[in-house]
């Protein structure tokens, strides 16, 4: 016989549930919703909008450049301005690898990054970052920046006035970058409901917004780091090689990525 006092219970937990659901839901839809009346104000997703971006594509013959495709590369710097990570830190797929339930995106193991020297200098306050550049590549070969995402590639152990040396982040783990398939439209103000507002662009004469894009650290291991040494030479007196950098992309629905973004906070 079930006792009045667990069904009391079970009916105030699924309640608090329930409202837990209904919040987060609040948070990440859209503050205005795009009225019929107010089309001129609405923006649209960009990725849901991208001219046969989750079609499947036939090319004739040989010609897969007459499919549309998503690209992503890796860019870094020390200081001044970004250069190219190399051909190893690029990466394409359909553009349906960039809608929740799809692929994603990784540079499949073959990405490499040489430790700059500065950051073996440990009284350096220069820090080490990347720019992760995800575009959508129409067949015609124009180009759609979906994204642009800086991160540091760097932590430091202590300061730079007391000696702190550098370390790689992402040394044994690869970086989760998660991308936000929101399939709504939204009206104006153009705002989520947890205040982070729409990157709204006018392109064409018409509306979009791009996805909220973010390094999600949540599972990150401190075991992942690897301190940089003072030197480049090993105790046999050979170089040390660069070291292997991966990024995983993946899409996820705003209920999910506002999850994310309560617990990280």
């Amino acid at each position: 016989m079930v006792s009045p006092t667990s069904v009391i219970f079970a009916v105030l937990f699924g309640s608090s549930l329930l409202a837990s659901y209904r919040d987060i839901d609040r948070l990440s839809s859209p503050v205005a919703a795009c009225a019929t009346n107010g089309a001129g104000r609405c923006a649209h997703p960009l990725l849901r909008t991208f001219p046969g971006g989750d079609a499947q594509c036939n090319p004739t013959g040989n010609d897969a450049s007459a499919c549309a495709e998503a690209r992503m590369e890796l860019w870094t710097r020390t200081k001044g301005p970004w250069t190219s990570a190399g051909p190893g830190c690029t990466a394409s797929a359909p553009p349906r690898a960039l809608l929740a339930g799809g692929s994603g995106m990784s540079f499949g193991g073959g990405c490499r990054l040489a430790i700059p020297d500065g950051l073996r200098d440990r009284s350096s306050a220069r820090a080490w970052e990347a720019l992760l550049v995800v575009k959508l590549r129409e067949a015609d070969g124009s180009e759609v920046a979906v994204t642009e995402l800086p991160f540091d590639l760097t932590g430091r152990v202590g300061s730079a006035q007391r000696g702190g040396a550098f370390y790689i982040r992402y040394g044994r783990q690869p970086a989760v970058i998660r991308l936000v398939d929101d399939v709504r439209s939204v009206g104006d103000p153009a705002v989520r409901g947890d205040g982070e507002p729409y990157r709204v662009s006018v392109e064409g004469g018409a509306r979009y917004y791009r996805p909220h894009a973010r390094v999600d650290d949540l599972a990150l291991k401190s075991s992942s780091r690897i301190l940089i040494g003072p030197t480049n030479v090993t105790a046999s007196g050979e170089q040390r090689p660069p070291i292997p950098f991966g990024v995983r992309l993946v899409a996820v629905r705003p209920f999910r990525d506002c999850i994310s973004q309560q617990v990280a906070h």
